[in-house]
């Protein structure tokens, strides 16, 4: 060992023999800097001579002594240690006593661990060294010293050429110093969660066992005695949820029911249907909406066994044949009294002439979406002279309904039709209108023309100012796109006080100031205090002003639909018992 100590300068890089490795050696060799340990090749400089010398001192034989487990592979790192200890002590404050207390220190813990120490702490040779490290007692002193101030027990620095011995902080020397005053901070209000509130009126107790009764319908027996109005919300409630079907459906068939209306039977079959004509013989009036799997055994089982029979409406019986429909009218006969039909392509003009033939004493009469209705039918419907309802809607493809035959209709029918409605009548002119309603018909009370496009406004004003009839209570002129503002004045003017119903969609000409009317103004239009429904879809100018003010004055209203009304916000309240459906801010909600 003490061979390869000795040669440690000359074979370290051949034997790659390393001790341990402080933190700055390893910084230090890992960024390529190797600084040789000047301090300690004098030292053996020097004791080389001085055995040579004949110098035998006590002193330097303790130094030889612990400089011999040195040699190696360590002279390199404690080299680069050093000279880095050096470089950092001449920048650093100086205090001597500090300094003599944490050599002693090092001293006696150095030799405590069997001489592992560096030899570099070892005080007698620390004189001889040449010039400054980190091992010299004569090393530079500082500038300045660490004070703690008896007053404050804060340090400070004091220069070392200063005479005074104060030990009192510059700071705590001064005095106090004129307190800066803190900004004030602005208190943060905590943000008030609005608690959403609903407006609908609460349900009652009738309308809450018919909700529960609807969602575990499956599970339902049998709904006992329930009158005909609760049934009829029940079977709504279920259509929507389209749980109707062959089970679900016998639930509303009773011996003694006179009434019957299932409003999605999608999920019926053509056996659900028959069960009708043997569970319920004393129907008088039939309702089935999508029926589209009933056939002619059903409507036969109908004509045979329903004997009460007066009022049949179905939506979408396809698979109902042309000769169905042809003996049912002729079993059925005089006793009919309201038949509706929607979405079918098999009831064809052999049918109409049948039924008006057959069906003498029919009031109610509605036809929609046929695919061969045309306007040759509507001189046979000028036949059944004892209508009071009439609507004919939306014509297929190239089909259409002629001015000429509305108006023939009009003067056989119209004295006593109390509600008429036209819809889809594209090629229709004013003529309905001056020709047609204002001379012939006289007790109307609801108007449908929704879509009736080519009629003008100046037409409209004319007719309201002259027509006779007053005091309608169900009005839609939807989608009459030239209708402007004088259209909605005559309209108020003439029934504003009776209206009920009010159906404006998609009049793109109405201004803001005119919907207000609908309010009142202070001259001579009272508010429509009557008026529980109000459809402003899409009416541009619909703003919150003008909402605000149909609330205040129009007690009545129970709903209102604003879709397409982007002028509307959130900051216009509603009341309770009021439905406000469209908004933005509604809709985010649904």
């Amino acid at each position: 060992m003490s061979n390869n100590n000795n040669n440690g300068s000359n074979n370290t890089n051949q034997n790659r023999v390393s001790g341990p490795t402080s933190a700055l050696s390893s910084f230090l060799r890992e960024h390529g800097i190797s600084v040789p340990n000047a301090s300690r090749r004098a030292r053996r400089e020097r004791m080389q001579q001085a055995q040579q010398n004949g110098v035998d001192d006590a002193t330097l034989d303790t130094q030889t002594a612990a400089a011999a487990p040195e040699a190696g592979t360590q002279d390199t790192e404690m080299a680069e240690s050093s000279t880095a200890a050096q470089n950092a002590t001449s920048s650093m404050l100086y205090n001597p006593r500090s300094t003599q207390k944490t050599k002693k220190r090092l001293r006696k813990k150095g030799g405590e661990k069997d001489n592992d120490s560096d030899s570099d702490f070892d005080g007698d040779d620390d004189d001889n060294a040449a010039g400054p490290s980190s091992s010299s007692r004569r090393a530079l002193p500082g500038r300045s010293r660490i004070v703690f101030c008896a007053k404050c027990k804060g340090r400070f620095a004091r220069k070392n050429d200063e005479d005074s011995d104060s030990t009192i902080c510059p700071a705590c020397q001064a005095g106090p110093s004129t307190p800066k005053k803190q900004t004030r901070k602005k208190k943060i209000i905590p943000t008030i969660k609005k608690q959403v509130i609903s407006t609908e009126a609460l349900p009652s107790l009738q309308d809450c066992c018919i909700a529960v009764i609807a969602e575990y319908i499956d599970e339902v027996e049998n709904f006992g005695d329930i009158a005909d109005d609760s049934l009829e919300k029940l079977a709504k409630i279920i259509s929507r949820n389209r749980k109707i079907n062959d089970m679900t459906s016998k639930l509303f068939m009773q011996p003694f029911r006179k009434q019957l209306s299932l409003f999605d039977c999608t999920n019926m079959s053509d056996h659900g249907f028959y069960m009708i004509s043997q569970f319920c013989p004393k129907l008088q009036y039939l309702q089935l909406i999508y029926c589209g799997q009933i056939t002619d055994k059903s409507l036969r089982a109908y004509q045979e066994r329903l004997h009460d029979l007066k009022s049949l409406e179905m939506s979408g019986p396809f698979l109902v044949t042309k000769e169905a429909w042809i003996s049912f009218f002729e079993t059925v006969g005089a006793r009919l009294e309201s038949f509706q039909v929607r979405h079918t392509a098999r009831f064809v003009k052999e049918c109409m002439e049948a039924l008006a033939t057959h069906c003498p004493n029919l009031k109610k009469l509605k036809f929609g979406q046929l695919s061969h209705f045309n306007s040759d039918w509507i001189p046979v419907i000028a036949k059944l002279k004892h209508l009071d309802t009439l609507e004919l809607a939306w014509t297929s493809g190239e089909n259409t309904m002629h001015t000429e035959d509305i108006v023939h209709l009009l003067s056989e029918v119209g004295s006593g039709l109390k509600d008429l409605s036209i819809k889809g009548g594209h090629e229709l002119t004013d003529d309905i209108l001056l020709q047609g309603i204002l001379k012939h018909c006289h007790q109307i009370k609801r108007l449908n023309l929704e879509q009736c496009d080519q009629l003008t406004s100046p037409a409209m004003v004319e007719f309201l100012e002259q027509w006779q009839a007053k005091g309608l209570t169900h009005l839609d002129i939807s989608s009459c796109t030239k209708f402007d503002d004088t259209v909605l004045e005559a309209v108020l003017r003439h029934s504003g006080k009776s209206l009920e119903y009010l159906n404006l969609h998609s009049l793109i000409e109405l201004t803001a100031a005119h919907l207000e009317l609908i309010a009142g103004n202070d001259a001579d239009l009272t508010p429509c205090v009557s008026l529980t429904h109000l459809d402003c879809g899409f009416v541009r100018s619909m703003d919150d002003y003008v909402l605000m003010k149909l609330i205040k004055h129009c007690t009545s209203l129970r709903n209102i639909q604003v879709w397409g009304c982007h002028m509307l916000t959130e900051s216009v309240p509603s009341k309770p018992g009021l439905r406000i459906s469209g908004r933005e801010m509604s809709v985010q909600y649904m």
